[in-house]
């Protein structure tokens, strides 16, 4: 299982970025695991600032990867629903890519064809969603392992 996590945020908040490496530590058991932030766009112009920030994040996924974003618009699934995402997913392609748009949000034109999914119906800070992310990652492979984690 190979798994990249894209992001684009100033990954300001230590100590939830400490609690996300130990949770890249954990998937890492099960998969390969990369993430790669992009430092978001500087321009003024917010429609601009979506569209630079969404392709320079598009030109980092993998090749053959499968691409899920996350947007407050997209599909909410609980863990056990996430696992089999997760498990579907592997078995058409060798690779899965979750991105985390920047504080603009993503250039959905650029997305479209791809597949989204929320975290929570309320906003979370990049930091916490990449964290919430991270754990709910390393819990459906927890899941499909049958490791005692999610019980």
């Amino acid at each position: 299982m190979n798994f990249t996590l894209i992001t684009s945020s100033k990954q300001a908040l230590d100590s939830i970025n400490n609690i996300s490496e130990d949770y890249l530590k954990r998937i890492s058991r099960f998969g390969k695991m990369q993430h790669i932030n992009i430092k978001p766009s500087s321009k003024s112009n917010t429609r601009i600032r979506q569209t630079e920030d969404t392709q320079r994040m598009l030109d980092k996924v993998p090749n053959q990867a499968l691409i899920i974003y996350l947007d407050e618009r997209g599909r909410s699934m609980g863990s056990v629903q996430f696992a089999k995402l997760i498990e579907q997913s592997f078995c058409q392609h060798p690779h899965l890519c979750f991105m985390i748009g920047p504080a603009v949000g993503f250039d959905r034109a650029l997305l479209s064809e791809y597949r989204s999914i929320r975290l929570s119906d309320m906003t979370l800070q990049h930091e916490h969603a990449q964290m919430l992310l991270l754990e709910q990652i390393y819990r459906a492979l927890t899941i499909l392992q049958n490791h005692p984690y999610h019980l």
